[in-house]
Parts: C-alpha cells; structure tokens; sequence
C-alpha cells in the first residue's frame, strides 16, 4: 500500500515524502513474504518526477506498471494528467505542481483538490494516522520539511505499520524546480544509506546505496521503475559506474568521511 504525503509551505514551495516498501504477491494472491522483506534490493522510489514543475507520489497495487505508465505522461497538462490518473481504480496519486504550487490527491476516480488545505496523501490509512501522530508531537512554527521527513521516518525506522518501510525519500522545490533531496542516514549504529538524486538531464534518476551490503541500485531518469544493481562501497563509485549508463548523480558524503 505504501505511504505518499506533500504539503505546501513557505508560500510557494512543495516538499512530498514517501516509503519505497514493495509488497509482493504470488499469482494466486498470496502474500510473497520473502521478496517483500527485502526492503532494500527490492527498493521502490514511489516519488516520480515527471519534469521540474511536476512530480507524482503512488501507492496501491502494481506500482511498477503504474510508474512505467506514468513516464509516458510527462508531456501532459495539468488536467490532462489528472484525468488520466483517475481513470486507474486499482492505484493512489499525489500530485504536485509548481507555479502555481498546487497539490491533489486522486484515488477511486476521483480528483481531490488539496491546495486550499496545503497538504495531501494517499496510502494506508492506519501509516497516516502514526505519521500525523508524529507531526503533532511538535510544537507550532517547525519547519514544515523536517516535520514530513521526521514523521516518515518515524515509519521506515520503526516499522509499526506493515505496509510501509523501507527507505525515506524527500522531494523538495529548489529554485529550479523540484529535485530528490540528498541524504545520508546511520540506522541503528550498524549501517548507513545513501540517497543519490539525479542531475540534470537525468533528474528524475535516483541512486540508493548501504556501503556496507557492497551494492548500490540506480534507478535511470528513464524508467525509474526498473533497478540497476551496482557493485560499490561508496556514493563516489555509484556516480561515476552511473554515467556510463547514462545517469548523473549528485555523490554524497557520510558524517565523518573524508
């Protein structure tokens, strides 16, 4: 089911967080526990970004067709696009747009304007009330992107709601438009995780990588969808192994490294 929420802050600016939790099954409808568990090597990004001024969050079933279909739209209009999403039942949207910034949610055929309420998301009901728990716990006037990344993470790290896990991955307006947020997590004093956005031409590539596991994943501008394993213990070795497959990354630094 998985987890999307953006929300509109400082006047004009859009920041949108989800899981990459996968939830696999067998073709008779089984849960396939054993793949699902590999939050890491099965890894989604369930954030899209379709061009600088649009980006899209999924949840629901079949994520990777939804986002091999979704690719084929970033050319739409606004309303086109729209239209388009709300004709698939078996998914969940969050869309965000800039100038002006704008965000909807669109589930079940229907088109939710959410920009009066400055907030949106799609996913499992039950993630969204501990991650709106989380928001709350903080007090009036914090900062709007670290109350989405800190309430994601409160559901990657601690894993209270099944559907969701994985990593958190941030989506962020920068002053050229929206962009995959660089970060760099200890988890558990035991490892930590990259995530390398995309450059332009290929924003909407992303790197993710444990140095400790000895493998990165890129998922190309092109088809975000599909992974790419690399051999690699470092961000500087995924980047640099990214461009001959034709992807720019930004190279990120663990606290501490040289």
């Amino acid at each position: 089911m998985s987890l999307v929420v953006a929300a509109i802050h400082d006047d004009d600016r859009i920041t949108m967080v989800s899981d990459t939790k996968v939830s696999f099954f067998y073709p008779d409808g089984r849960p396939d526990d054993a793949t699902t568990r590999r939050t890491y090597v099965e890894a989604l990004p369930k954030i899209v970004l379709l061009r600088p001024d649009l980006m899209v969050g999924v949840t629901g079933d079949q994520p990777h067709e939804v986002i091999d279909d979704l690719i084929g739209h970033r050319a739409d209009t606004i309303d086109d696009l729209l239209t388009h999403l709300a004709a698939n039942t078996s998914a969940g949207f969050v869309v965000a747009a800039l100038g002006p910034a704008r965000v909807w949610h669109v589930e079940g055929g229907k088109i939710d304007d959410r920009t009066g309420v400055r907030r949106a998301w799609s996913g499992d009901r039950r993630a969204y009330d501990v991650f709106r728990t989380s928001w709350e716990q903080w007090p009036d006037g914090t900062d709007v992107p670290f109350l989405l990344s800190s309430s994601m993470q409160r559901l990657t790290s601690f894993d209270p709601v099944a559907s969701v896990g994985g990593f958190t991955l941030t989506a962020a307006t920068y002053d050229d438009g929206f962009r995959f947020q660089p970060w760099v997590t200890t988890v558990f004093m035991s490892h930590h995780v990259h995530v390398m956005p995309g450059q332009d031409p290929t924003r909407g590539a992303l790197g993710l990588l444990i140095p400790e596991t000895g493998v990165g994943l890129l998922f190309p501008h092109e088809r975000p969808s599909a992974a790419t394993r690399i051999g690699a213990t470092t961000s500087r070795a995924v980047a640099d192994l990214a461009i001959h497959r034709g992807q720019r990354l930004i190279v990120t630094a663990a606290p501490g490294d040289a």
